[in-house]
C-alpha cells in the first residue's frame, strides 16, 4: 500500500494556491467536473420480467414462465455494463440444478446440497471487466423448482439479445427437452439460434390513454398533423388544445414552436409531415412515442403528462446509472449526480458549506439540484419498488432500513431546505425521524445499535453511528424544534463514550455486544465521526441544557487524546495509536474541523495548543493530501470492523477522490477559514 508522500511535494494544492477559499473552490470544482449534473437514464422495459426481492436479488423462477414439471432445460441471460473493472460479489440460491457463466467462464455449478437448501445462498467473488459482461444461466426443471435467486451488484441488467439492445431486463429460452452441446459453452453467441423469448411492445393500447411525442422542425414553419382516432380524442400542442376529434382520421396544420410536445388524449395514433422523436431519450426503444393510461374523464394536465415520474408511462423504466459501487464500497466511474448514500450526504454538506464561506453561488445551485433530483423521484421510486420488487433509483432512500440509508443524506436534505423548499422535505423528515424514534434497534438505555446481519452477524455499536444518527437529529431539532430529537442525540454521546472509551482518551471503533467487549482498535475515521458530530451538537445545544457541561467535558477530553496523537507533519493516522499505519486524510480533516469549531466557540482552556493542531492539520491536507488539480488522496475506503490492527492498517486501503473524504475536507477548510476570519 502506497504511503506518504502521496504525490511530489511541489504538486500539492497549497504549493500553488495560498488562500483557503481559493483552495476550496478548486476542490469543489474538480468534484463537479467529475460528477456532471446528468438526468437519470430511461430504458425500455417490457411487462414480462423477473421480479426482484426487496434486497435486490432477481427471482429467476422459470416455472412461472415455462410451467412446472420434472424434466427439461432452459437458459436465462443478461448483460451488465460498468465503466471500470471491479471486484464484486454475486449470490445464488438454487430453486433447482443450475450452472452460471460469466463471459464464458463457468463460475458456479450447483451441488445437491445447494439444490436442497434454497435458504443458504452461495456467495461468489468475481471481477467484472469494464464495458459489457454477459451472465448466462443454465437451469434444469425438477419437481422442486426451476431457476434460482440471483443477487447482483447495483448495476442495470439489460437484455443480451442484439435485437433488444439497450432494453432493461432478462431474456430466456423456451423450454428445451434435452441438453445440447452448445448449451454448456457459456458463450451467448453459440446459443443465439435457440428459441429465445423476444420481448416486444404492444401497439397503441386499445383503451383510452395519453400518447406523447415530440416533433422536429424550424420555428415558424407549419406542421401537418394526422390523427387516427378510434374514438373521440383531444389533441394538445405544448399544452394547448388544438383539436377535439370525433372518431376517424383528421388532419390539421399548426405552427412549429420548440420544443413541440404533442399529446393525444383518447385512443388513436399521431402522424406528421416532420420527424417525430421520443419526448425523452429512451434506450432500447424505437417508437417515437410513449403512452400512459388516462384516469377516467379527468382534465388533461400538461405538467403531469410532460413528467416522467407522474403519469405511469408504460413499458419504460427510470434507472440511476451513475458511479458504480464495488465490493469495497468504493464509488467510481460515471457521474454520482443524483445518487443517495451516506458518503454523498457529507459531500453535499461540504459543498454547501464551502459555498457559504466562499460565496460560490454556482456550487450551492449544484447541490440544490442534486438533492432536488433525488427528492423529485422519491414517489416514483417507491412505486417502482412496488411494481418490480425493488427500485433502481436510490434504493437506500426508499428502504429506510438503517441509519446509513438516510442519516447523512437526511441531514443534507435539511441543510438544503434552508435555501430551497422541496415538497417532499417535511414528509421525508418525519419518516426518517419516525424510524429513529420507533424502529431503530437500541439497548435498554436507549443506545443506538446494529443488530446482527450481513457480513457481521453480531450485535454491535459503531462509533460511526454518532454521525449517522445524530447529524440528522441535530438538524431535525433545529428545523422543527422537537426537543426529543435533541435529547436522543445528546444521550448517544454519553452512552457511546461509556462503552467505547479507551485509556488514551480516544474511542474503540466498535463494541461487540455479542461478545460484550470492545474491539479495542482506534480507527481514525470512526473517531473522527465522533468528535466531528459532537462539535455540531454543542454548536446548537442551548447553553442551559443540563447535559451540556457533560458533553463539553467529553469533547475536551477526546480532543486532548487526539491532539496527543497528531504527528509532526500534521496528520492523524489510519490507526490512531500506530504511527506506522498510513496518514489518513478524512480523520485528519474531521479532527481539524471539530477543533476549529471548538476554538471559534471558546470551548478549550488551552486555545494555543489546539490552534496549532488546526493549522498543522490543514497544512497537511492542503499541501500533502490534495494535489494542485483538487484531487483528494489518502481517504480510507468504507470499512467493516475487526479486532486486529492489521485489518485497518493493511486491508482498508486508501482511495483518491472517495466521497468518504471529499466533503469532509471541504467542511474542514471552510471551518478553518471561518476561524481565521474570526
Amino acid at each position: 500500500m502506497k504511503k506518504y508522500p502521496y504525490f511530489p511535494a511541489d504538486e500539492g494544492l497549497a504549493c500553488r494556491v495560498a488562500e483557503i477559499s481559493d483552495q476550496l473552490k478548486i476542490i469543489a470544482r474538480r468534484y463537479i467536473g467529475d460528477n456532471a449534473p446528468l438526468p437519470y437514464t430511461v430504458r425500455a422495459m417490457p411487462q414480462n420480467f423477473f421480479r426482484q426481492d426487496p434486497d435486490g436479488a432477481y427471482r429467476i423462477d422459470l416455472s412461472e414462465k415455462l410451467g412446472s414439471g420434472t424434466d427439461g432445460y432452459a437458459m436465462a441471460a443478461c448483460k451488465l455494463s460498468i465503466p471500470v473493472p471491479k471486484e464484486v460479489y454475486l449470490s445464488i440460491a438454487c430453486l433447482g440444478p443450475c450452472r452460471l457463466w460469466l463471459n464464458g467462464e463457468n463460475i458456479y455449478t450447483s451441488t445437491f446440497e445447494d439444490e436442497i437448501h434454497v435458504a443458504r445462498p452461495r456467495r461468489l467473488q468475481v471481477t467484472l471487466p469494464n464495458g459489457n459482461s454477459t451472465l448466462l444461466l443454465l437451469c434444469r426443471r425438477t419437481a422442486a423448482g426451476f431457476g434460482c435467486l440471483l443477487g447482483l451488484p447495483p448495476v442495470t441488467v439489460c437484455s443480451p439479445l442484439p435485437q433488444n439492445d439497450g432494453m432493461a431486463g432478462w431474456a430466456w429460452t423456451e423450454l428445451l427437452p434435452e441438453l445440447m452441446p452448445a448449451m454448456v459453452s457459456g458463450r451467448l453467441e453459440d446459443l443465439l439460434t435457440l428459441p429465445w423469448q423476444d420481448a416486444e411492445f404492444s401497439p397503441m393500447p386499445s383503451a383510452p390513454c395519453v400518447v406523447w411525442t415530440r416533433a422536429l422542425g424550424v420555428e415558424g414553419m407549419q406542421v401537418k398533423l394526422t390523427l387516427d382516432c378510434r374514438r373521440p380524442a383531444d389533441c394538445y400542442v405544448n399544452g394547448e388544445k388544438v383539436l377535439s376529434c370525433p372518431k376517424g382520421v383528421h388532419t390539421l396544420s399548426v405552427p412549429f414552436r420548440p420544443p413541440m410536445d404533442i399529446h393525444l388524449a383518447g385512443e388513436g395514433e399521431i402522424g406528421a409531415d416532420v420527424p417525430l422523436i421520443q419526448p425523452v431519450p429512451i434506450q432500447g426503444r424505437k417508437e417515437p412515442w410513449i403512452c400512459a393510461p388516462m384516469d377516467g374523464d379527468k382534465t388533461f394536465d400538461y405538467e403531469r403528462f410532460t413528467s416522467l415520474t407522474g403519469a405511469g408511462w408504460q413499458n419504460i423504466r427510470i434507472f440511476y446509472e451513475g458511479a458504480f459501487s464495488d465490493i469495497w464500497w468504493v464509488k467510481t466511474g460515471n457521474s454520482a449526480f443524483g445518487s443517495w448514500n451516506y458518503p454523498m450526504g457529507v459531500t453535499l454538506q461540504g459543498l454547501l458549506r464551502m459555498a457559504e464561506v466562499t460565496g460560490a453561488a454556482e456550487i450551492r445551485e449544484y447541490v440544490l439540484s442534486h438533492m432536488g433530483q433525488c427528492l423529485s423521484h422519491y414517489d416514483y421510486a417507491c412505486g417502482d419498488a412496488g411494481a418490480y420488487g425493488a427500485t433502481n433509483i436510490n434504493p437506500e432512500l426508499v428502504a429506510h432500513a438503517n441509519l446509513d440509508q438516510f442519516g447523512s443524506m437526511g441531514a443534507a436534505m435539511l441543510e438544503c431546505a434552508r435555501y430551497l423548499s422541496y415538497p417532499q422535505t417535511d414528509r421525508l423528515a418525519e419518516e426518517f425521524y419516525g424510524f429513529i424514534r420507533d424502529r431503530l434497534p437500541r439497548l435498554s438505555d436507549g443506545t443506538f445499535c446494529r443488530k446482527g446481519g450481513g457480513p457481521h452477524d453480531v450485535d454491535t455499536i459503531w462509533a460511526d453511528d454518532l454521525y449517522m444518527g445524530t447529524s440528522f437529529l441535530i438538524r431535525y431539532w433545529e428545523k422543527y424544534g422537537v426537543r426529543e430529537a435533541l435529547e436522543m442525540a445528546a444521550d448517544q454521546f454519553v452512552h457511546y463514550t461509556e462503552r467505547l472509551l479507551l485509556p488514551e482518551n480516544i474511542l474503540s471503533h466498535v463494541y461487540d455486544l455479542t461478545r460484550d467487549i470492545k474491539t479495542g482498535i482506534p480507527w481514525g475515521r470512526g473517531n473522527g465521526w465522533a468528535l466531528f458530530s459532537l462539535s455540531e451538537l454543542l454548536e446548537i445545544m442551548p447553553r442551559e441544557h443540563p447535559k451540556r457541561a457533560k458533553l463539553q467535558e467529553i469533547f475536551c477530553r477526546l480532543s486532548d487524546g487526539y491532539a496527543a496523537l497528531q504527528d509532526e507533519k500534521g496528520y492523524w493516522h489510519q490507526v490512531l495509536t500506530d504511527s506506522s499505519s498510513y496518514e489518513e486524510t478524512s480523520c485528519t480533516a474531521m479532527f481539524t474541523y471539530a477543533m476549529s469549531k471548538g476554538l471559534r466557540h471558546g470551548w478549550y482552556a488551552d486555545q494555543e495548543r489546539f490552534f496549532g493542531c488546526v493549522l498543522r492539520g490543514w497544512k497537511a491536507i492542503s499541501a500533502c493530501s490534495v494535489d494542485k488539480d483538487g484531487n483528494v488522496h489518502a481517504v480510507c475506503k468504507g470499512s467493516g470492523f475487526s479486532f486486529t490492527r492489521e485489518y485497518y492498517a493493511e486491508e482498508l486501503f486508501w482511495i483518491t477522490n472517495d466521497n468518504h473524504g471529499v466533503g469532509i475536507v471541504l467542511l474542514a477548510g471552510s471551518e478553518v477559514e471561518r476561524l481565521l476570519r474570526s
